[in-house]
């Protein structure tokens, strides 16, 4: 597996009638990290609840983190 640092926002989907996507665009960005054996994988996992914003792969030391 890899871990993978992976910066989410909120779907757009969920952009009320009321907001616009400049509203949206500022919004802060929620970081997470994931360990998966591939991107398209997290994309699987989250692309239906989060719109992805990037997805970076990071090394994994001899710990394990």
């Amino acid at each position: 597996m890899k871990r993978f640092h992976v910066e989410l926002k909120r779907h757009t989907k969920t952009i009320l009638a009321s907001e616009s996507l400049d509203d949206w665009a500022e919004e802060k960005s929620e970081f997470v990290y994931i360990m998966a054996y591939h991107r398209d994988q997290i994309v699987d996992m989250l692309g239906d609840e989060y719109f992805i914003v990037k997805i970076i792969e990071k090394e994994i030391s001899e710990r394990g983190y």
